[in-house]
């Protein structure tokens, strides 16, 4: 299996420049006062204001990446709803009048729905990733390529197949467990993978899974601020992630009592940094177009120009 282009960690790799519209939403929704984030956005505005909005924007979008992610979920962690949630396709050039055709009848047969067809019968189909948003809207069901399937499939094997991340995914008592905690007035939520009374599992699908390319990746990706915000809402403090690659590389990280106490300090930190521009956003909306200048604005550099 040859390395992919999946995204390290999270959806703000896939970027997407927001429209005018788009931003203008998300900005009225925080001037509103809702103010509640998910971890995934709280670091997309640890990156800048401008990465935070773009990321609002496209959060309930799937990506690549989250597909790949929630597909090594359940193969890992949930095995009997595999077949509920997703239909694996052939795999098929879709870009052929064969594909097109393949495709377009795995449409017609799950919705129930008839498709145009061109002069020589065959569908015109909208992109497929389109069409597979379509599927889901009407079935709930996610109709998987069969390429990203078999990668799913081949990370899958090897985090059940490594001793480190079997012994972790063998205590696991509950997956899917949604949490939420209050930061400095700010409610922040989150979703783990797994966990028992004492333990808690994470599984992130990395370009690199070796040591210190995930270690790396875990503390720059600020994984450590999911671990506090989950140990606070179960009180549990043994958190574990597990990291695989297109390669099948395997790594388990145990974050330390240390990284999480910081994470608590930089955290509510940054709360206060988001609240503090919520409240600016009011009177000009353009702050939140800032970019790495919004980190290095002060009183003696009034524009954000990093001094060297």
């Amino acid at each position: 299996m040859e390395p992919n282009s999946y995204s390290p960690f999270e959806e703000i790799e896939n970027f997407i420049e927001p429209k005018e519209e788009e931003k203008s939403a998300v900005i009225a929704k925080i001037s509103d006062g809702d103010f509640n984030l998910s971890f995934s956005a709280l670091t997309a505005f640890a990156i800048s204001p401008y990465a935070f909005i773009a990321y609002k924007v496209q959060e309930r979008k799937q990506t690549p990446a989250m597909l790949m992610g929630e597909i090594v979920h359940c193969r890992v962690l949930e095995p009997d709803q595999f077949d509920k949630r997703y239909r694996i396709a052939p795999t098929v050039n879709a870009a052929t009048v064969e594909g097109k055709n393949i495709w377009g009848g795995i449409f017609e047969e799950m919705t129930g729905e008839e498709l145009p067809r061109n002069k020589a019968d065959n569908y015109v189909l909208p992109k497929i990733a389109d069409l597979i948003e379509e599927i889901k809207a009407k079935t709930g069901i996610t109709v998987i390529p069969g390429k990203v399937a078999e990668e799913g499939d081949f990370r899958a094997r090897r985090l059940l197949k490594n001793k480190a991340s079997r012994w972790v995914i063998d205590q696991l008592t509950q997956t899917e467990q949604a949490v939420e905690i209050e930061v400095n007035g700010v409610k922040i939520r989150g979703r783990i993978d797994g966990r028992s009374n004492s333990i808690i599992m994470d599984i992130k699908n990395v370009v690199n899974a070796e040591l210190h390319a995930a270690a790396y990746a875990i503390k720059s990706r600020k994984l450590h601020w999911q671990a506090w915000i989950y140990s606070q809402a179960l009180g549990i403090r043994n958190y574990y992630i597990a990291c695989v690659d297109g390669r099948g590389e395997v790594s388990i990280h145990l974050v330390s009592e240390k990284m999480i106490d910081q994470a608590e300090i930089e955290i509510s930190e940054y709360v206060e940094r988001f609240k503090d521009l919520a409240v600016a956003g009011m009177f000009d909306p353009s702050v939140w177009d800032q970019s790495q200048d919004f980190w290095l604005q002060s009183e003696d550099n009034l524009l954000g120009i990093n001094r060297m």
